[in-house]
């Protein structure tokens, strides 16, 4: 497995290998902090189908409950990240529900500033992706301004690189 991660090129990656990093994902019966990160570095060399289905595994795995708060927030790095995965790859139903499932893992501890922005700036994102432009752009936006607003450079100036190549270049 390790040789997947350390080496990620997607056309590197082969079936064999993938398929072999999935049915370990899939045989363990209790995931442990080792899989959560296993599958948070390895996600791109698996199958949109592969990913789906590991995904909903994770979502139902104890070892993300909200409850403690590093595991809140690799949960809703990974749903997020997933969530991102799933939009570019036009798999917007799917996104949508994990959009909802980490606002379900955000909304009770309000001290999840930067989680929120960032899930904020996705929503608006699939919105676009959906082709509600308008509401889209402006949820995305809105993100980019706050993170300025906060003088959080880097993060505005990530999350403007990302809509500068994703959406503007398209208008």
């Amino acid at each position: 497995m390790f040789y997947i991660i350390r080496r990620y090129d997607k056309d590197y990656v082969r079936d064999d290998m993938r398929n072999a990093l999935a049915e370990y994902l899939f045989e363990v019966d209790k995931w442990r902090y080792y899989e959560v990160v296993l599958f948070g570095n390895s996600m791109m060399t698996l199958t949109t189908d592969m990913l789906k289905m590991v995904t909903l595994e994770l979502v139902k795995s104890p070892v993300l409950t909200v409850e403690v708060r590093k595991n809140t927030q690799l949960r809703i790095q990974l749903l997020y990240n997933v969530a991102l995965t799933m939009i570019e790859k036009k798999e917007l139903e799917f996104a949508k529900e994990l959009i909802k499932e980490t606002w379900k893992s955000i909304e009770k501890d309000e001290t999840l500033v930067l989680e929120r922005i960032k899930l904020h700036y996705l929503e608006g994102y699939h919105m676009y992706k959906c082709r509600e432009d308008e509401a889209g752009r402006k949820l995305m936006k809105e993100a980019i301004e706050t993170f300025n607003t906060y003088k959080c450079m880097h993060l505005a100036s990530n999350f403007e690189d990302h809509y500068e190549k994703n959406v503007k270049k398209s208008l």
